[in-house]
């Protein structure tokens, strides 16, 4: 019996050690699943006639936005580690952006990302560098959560016959709680609203009381996220309406722009159970778009290379760039 017990031991102590390759196997095996599921459903020599006959072209062109994309969100970055971090080593942030993307990619809810990114800042604790990442991206949610929200009243008062009234009254409440949220955590007020359960865990005491800092952010600084932000939310927008038109051969640009906002809105709702939300992206453009009369596999194709050319890509750049910090 105890020689038993002794040889169960070691497989516990593998797998403790082990939890976070778990974590990313089970990602793995769901967007597997998903993928599997949505072409099944679709028909794969489908997939791979749109791919055939695609305008090679246009999915250049949005190739070629994605350096804007990655500029943006360089620059949000940049303008949170100079604000917040004190840093102004662009070198530094530049790096520290790409380390955050490799490990986002694998990890459940991207959490990676917030402490990755403090790889390169040795003397910036990790708590300050994933309370910095929480600011950065905090941004761009608000700007989908606001023209996400505007364009899901229109589709629910076109599709469905909802009530506009009662849509935008849902609507103005949830910008008047984020705002009220917003201003407590850019006032440094954050303290008060968190429960005293949570105050008390020592794991997020750090973290929290770093938000009493933010209280040095200024309106110049809000406007320049925001404004950063709203950018890098129509260049991704652009680039899935590009891609949509290279699958489709057909150029209804504004209805393209309509249903991305509602794919981006509708996936930051969902939570993310996959390995870059592989799968729950291409099932929830499929809905959409084939809602307004493009076929599944133009939906499935455009929403799968946009996934490759904006978080595979600087992945893989990530990845080089830690190894290369992992022989230095």
């Amino acid at each position: 019996m105890n020689n038993v017990i002794a040889k169960n031991i070691p497989v516990k102590e593998i797998f403790i050690k082990n939890k976070q390759a778990g974590y990313f196997l089970i990602k793995i095996i769901i967007a597997a699943g998903l993928l599997l599921f949505i072409v099944n459903r679709i028909n794969p020599k489908e997939i791979l006639s749109a791919v055939s006959t695609a305008d090679y072209n246009l999915i250049i062109l949005s190739f070629v936005l994605s350096f804007l994309n990655l500029y943006l969100q360089f620059l949000k970055w940049e303008t949170v580690c100079r604000a917040y971090l004190n840093i102004n080593n662009k070198r530094k942030i530049f790096i520290s952006l790409f380390h955050g993307f490799a490990a986002g990619i694998f990890t459940p809810a991207r959490i990676g990302e917030y402490f990755s990114r403090g790889l390169v800042f040795k003397e910036i604790s990790v708590f300050q560098v994933a309370a910095a990442t929480f600011i950065d991206k905090f941004f761009p949610l608000l700007v989908v959560a606001f023209f996400g929200g505007i364009s899901f009243i229109f589709y629910v008062n076109y599709y469905f016959g909802f009530s506009f009234f009662i849509s935008i009254l849902l609507f103005v409440s949830a910008i008047i709680i984020t705002y009220f949220l917003l201003s407590k955590i850019l006032n440094g007020n954050i303290l008060r609203i968190v429960p005293d359960k949570i105050k008390q865990n020592k794991k997020f005491e750090k973290i929290i009381l770093n938000f009493e800092q933010l209280k040095r952010f200024n309106f110049k600084f809000i406007f320049r996220m925001t404004l950063i932000s709203a950018s890098f939310y129509f260049c991704y927008l652009i680039q899935f309406a590009i891609l949509i038109s290279a699958f489709s051969h057909s150029f209804h640009f504004i209805q393209y722009l309509w249903n991305g906002s509602l794919v981006m809105f509708t996936k930051s709702i969902i939570p993310q159970i996959s390995v870059g939300e592989l799968g729950i992206r291409e099932g929830v453009s499929i809905y959409f778009f084939t809602k307004m009369g493009e076929t599944a596999a133009t939906a499935f194709n455009a929403s799968f290379f946009l996934f490759l050319i904006n978080l595979v890509l600087p992945s893989l750049i990530g990845l080089v760039l830690l190894y290369k910090k992992s022989n230095d």
